[in-house]
């Protein structure tokens, strides 16, 4: 995902763009730690993706900050060597899980992100974690472990489809059609009504065992409802059977989970 050019210790580096002087930027208001930090890496969150973002961090075992900001919302990733340590985003409450705060980052649209090196170098591997010190799920995406993760998941897969339908029809037509799929789907399973979908179309989590029991067939409902609607203005981009596509990444979770099959078109409609 990155050479060692882009994670290197020469400056900052763009992503998707033109390279950037590591000392410029309006650096007012930011926390001690951000202020104290090193750019050495910028780059377009759509592009790279955040979870291979923190992977690459986190092989290199990087103390750092990923400040992440788009349009309306920013948010803030503090790693230790290698481990995320806290996050924070816009629209989330503080002492939100990181899992959820995570899951609500991989939402934000049209961002980008800088990361703030404040190792010295932090080209040395992290040590072996003992079990208190595993990192969060989303830096192991061969495992789904506990409650949190499997909502953090959902709440993933939501985003990512809010991403989509405001990314090929525009951000009110795509709330709309968010907001009308949210209230039909929580009429048949109740349960929906754990997650939460904002005016922007950021889908954050209110009750997390309440959530668990929409997972994963109201919110694949969800999905294909939000498809069903987008596809009378743009039906290249919303046939059903590109919801796969659209969650890219994410449908290796679900099928590690076991959710994949819920989110593939079969004859009949969902399975």
């Amino acid at each position: 995902m990155f050479d060692n050019a882009a994670l290197g210790d020469e400056g900052g580096a763009w992503l998707g763009g033109a390279t950037m002087d590591a000392g410029r930027g309006d650096r007012a208001g930011v926390s001690s730690e951000r202020a104290r930090g090193r750019l050495i890496l910028r780059g377009q969150l759509d592009e790279v993706g955040l979870d291979d973002l923190l992977g690459s961090l986190g092989s290199r075992g990087r103390t750092c900050v990923v400040s992440i900001r788009s349009v309306k919302r920013r948010g803030e990733i503090v790693l230790e060597r290698g481990r995320v340590l806290r996050a924070l985003a816009d629209g989330v409450p503080p002492d939100a899980d990181v899992e959820a705060t995570l899951a609500a980052l991989r939402g934000f649209s049209q961002a980008v992100f800088d990361v703030l090196a404040l190792d010295e170098r932090g080209s040395s591997p992290p040590p072996r974690p003992t079990p208190s010190e595993t990192p969060p799920a989303s830096l192991r995406p061969a495992m789904l472990e506990g409650p949190a993760t499997e909502v953090a998941l959902a709440a993933a897969v939501m985003n990512a489809c809010s991403v989509y339908t405001r990314k090929w029809l525009g951000p009110k037509l795509a709330s709309s059609f968010m907001q009308t799929a949210w209230t039909r789907t929580a009429a048949a399973h109740p349960a929906m009504d754990a997650f939460r979908i904002s005016a922007d179309g950021l889908v954050t989590v209110a009750g997390v065992e309440r959530a668990r029991s929409a997972i994963p067939k109201a919110v694949a409902t969800w999905v294909f409802s939000v498809f069903d609607a987008a596809a009378m203005f743009n039906a290249a981009r919303f046939q059903r059977y590109h919801v796969p596509e659209m969650l890219g990444g994410l449908m290796r979770l679900l099928d590690k989970g076991g959710w994949g099959e819920a989110f593939r078109m079969r004859e009949g409609g969902v399975r």
